[in-house]
């Protein structure tokens, strides 16, 4: 499996978990500044793990490691937050 791919599914892994907590946790648009700060907390844990693996073997470029998959990163979080959320409000 390429090193891109690993870092891409890592990434959309961690943000349906994020999503899934963000929704349970019922975080609402008062709380919105704090689901962003963990959610950010968790993009640069994944920068950290990528960069290890990354250097110790000498394959990917720094503005990969950055921006492999973070767009996935931000609009599944936000997709299975709001959907989580609403089933939970409305339920």
């Amino acid at each position: 499996m390429d090193a891109q791919l690993k870092i891409y599914l890592l990434r959309a892994l961690l943000a349906v978990l994020g999503g899934l907590i963000s929704g349970l946790m019922k975080w609402s648009l008062p709380t919105l500044g704090l689901a962003i700060i963990v959610m950010g907390m968790v993009y640069l844990f994944t920068i950290m793990v990528v960069y290890r693996y990354a250097v110790s073997r000498g394959i990917l470029s720094l503005k990969t490691i950055f921006l492999e998959g973070i767009g996935t990163f931000i609009l599944l979080w936000l997709f299975v937050w709001a959907v989580v959320y609403n089933i939970l409000v409305i339920y």
